[in-house]
């Protein structure tokens, strides 16, 4: 299933945003390759974004939640570590087995819960915060 950006996932923070919008990308980039058969083919490149994307990612989200005075800073940074966790046992598990299509799944489902249960249920309370900080001058 396609996921598509659309302004419900908007943290209010347009770098984060267009983060965001490229694992959007990368997640429907792996399931036309999965659809066309070729999904064993990207998965290495997609879980080395997913790894660059956490690195990167998630150090300037966290700096945001708590920059912003964000409730669920705490919560999210969790989040963040289990997500590497996934990350890492999907590398693992294609270290052992080679890279079968159990993998190409368990990635496809790493990141589609990560749009739909992380993004859109955690990130997207950044919205409040930071308008809330604008609005009380604490830019």
């Amino acid at each position: 299933m396609l996921i598509e950006w659309s302004e419900k996932y908007a943290t209010g923070v347009e770098a984060i945003d267009r983060q965001h919008q490229e694992i959007f990308n990368q997640l429907n980039r792996l399931h036309d390759a999965i659809t066309s058969g070729l999904g064993m083919e990207v998965v290495e490149d997609i879980l080395e974004f997913a790894r660059d994307y956490a690195e990167q990612h998630f150090a300037y989200e966290e700096s945001c939640m708590e920059q912003y005075r964000c409730p669920v800073a705490a919560e999210n940074k969790a989040a963040h570590r289990s997500f590497i966790d996934g990350i890492e046992r999907i590398q693992q598990e294609i270290e052992r087995n080679g890279n079968e299509p159990g993998a190409v799944l368990a990635l496809y489902r790493e990141l589609r819960e990560w749009i739909q249960n992380h993004i859109l249920k955690i990130d997207t309370q950044l919205r409040t915060c930071s308008r809330s900080h604008e609005a009380n001058g604490l830019t």
